[in-house]
């Protein structure tokens, strides 16, 4: 997500017996391109504000599922002086108009444990059990990720230990880690998760799973997402993803920060969960509003499901003037395959040092745009 230009580095080659240089030819293949629709914000906005209760102030980090006609929301909740944090449920025929359930409050644990306050869950169904991945700590502990399932809607059992913690001294998470996502193909759970690292920096890491308990992260990847440089809308960290396979691609929008620290919402797509590409621009999809709207400051830790068609996004917001979190919703239109591309060639010529060719060799190459680029290496002989 940080290199807008496409790069060939240290590719290794066969050495050339007849001592000529080779020719490479690169090919552009056919390759169908995802744009990334404008979100509109809906008028009404903000949907949920809470239910007016002490316990229920700021209400933030929604996670939602669309089953049945029905769409269902957990989001945390805390007081006004962020003292206290739990989990809520919610119900809603239309994304817009939320009812409480009647077990609206996913209650703290013991004052001791590891979990005594849980916040920034994602919640999936798979068969029968919903599966919960949510962000926990303690006077004692530091935020780690913690797991519960329910097979009675909203009457949950809580795993033991955390399922996912801090990494070793040096890496890149080795502060805390918190706000998970959470996609399961079938066979394999992957989780993509924010992490803090010593210096201060927020990035986004992956880790894979066949159970949902025994995580394994990709330590010679991540972090999978970074922050960039010490200026821009992200430069502090990115944070809260939420990922969204479609077509084959992995869609991710995730919460960005800078210095200022207004936060907003970015946008990045993968072929395969790790190696991410940023859209939009490198600019963010979502923005905060106007200078009197009730998300003028910032607009945060997206949820973003695909339904009829169209991708909806509920997310945290709040402003200047009152500084209360809340909860927005916003639409896109589906996103649209533009048309195919032709595949074209260029065949510019390499000379080689040393020749015959040894070791390795450097090809660097810039396009004016991202596209999906296969190079061959070819002595005269074919």
């Amino acid at each position: 997500i940080n290199d807008r230009k496409p790069r060939l580095k240290a590719m290794k080659t066969h050495k050339n017996t007849l001592g000529i240089a080779g020719l490479v030819l690169i090919f552009f293949l056919p390759i169908s391109h995802f744009g990334q629709a404008t979100w509109e914000k809906h008028k009404g906005n903000p949907v949920f504000s809470g239910k007016g209760n002490k316990a229920d102030h700021h209400c933030y980090f929604p996670s939602v599922l669309f089953e049945n006609g029905i769409y269902k929301m957990w989001y945390t909740t805390t007081d006004k002086a962020y003292s206290t944090k739990q989990i809520a449920f919610v119900k809603s025929s239309d994304g817009i108009n939320w009812l409480p359930s009647e077990t609206p409050f996913i209650a703290n644990m013991k004052p001791a444990s590891w979990n005594r306050y849980i916040c920034s869950a994602r919640v999936i169904r798979i068969r029968d059990t919903l599966k919960m991945w949510y962000t926990a700590y303690s006077e004692l502990s530091t935020p780690c990720i913690g797991y519960a399932w329910s097979v009675q809607e909203n009457v949950w059992n809580f795993n033991t230990d955390p399922v996912l913690s801090r990494g070793d001294p040096g890496d890149f998470d080795d502060v805390y880690v918190f706000g998970p996502s959470i996609y399961h193909d079938g066979t394999t759970y992957h989780m993509w998760y924010s992490a803090c690292s010593s210096d201060g920096k927020f990035n986004i890491g992956y880790a894979a799973s066949e159970d949902g308990i025994h995580w394994r992260k990709s330590d010679a990847n991540n972090p999978v997402i970074k922050s960039v440089g010490s200026i821009g809308w992200y430069c502090h960290g990115v944070h809260y993803p939420s990922v969204v396979v479609y077509k084959g691609i992995f869609h991710m929008w995730f919460g960005g920060s800078g210095y200022d620290w207004e936060r907003r919402v970015g946008y990045a797509t993968s072929a395969d969960g790790i190696n991410w590409s940023e859209g939009n621009g490198n600019a963010a999809v979502l923005d905060s509003g106007h200078e009197d709207a009730w998300d003028n400051q910032q607009v945060h830790a997206p949820c973003v499901i695909l339904d009829e068609d169209r991708f909806k996004m509920w997310y945290g917001a709040s402003n200047t003037l009152e500084g209360i979190w809340k909860i927005g919703y916003a639409v896109s239109n589906e996103f649209g395959e533009f048309e195919t591309e032709d595949p074209q060639t260029l065949t510019p010529s390499l000379s080689a040092s040393p020749n015959p060719f040894s070791g390795n060799v450097l090809i660097t190459y810039e396009l004016p745009e991202r596209e999906q680029v296969t190079l061959e290496v070819y002595s005269y002989n074919g």
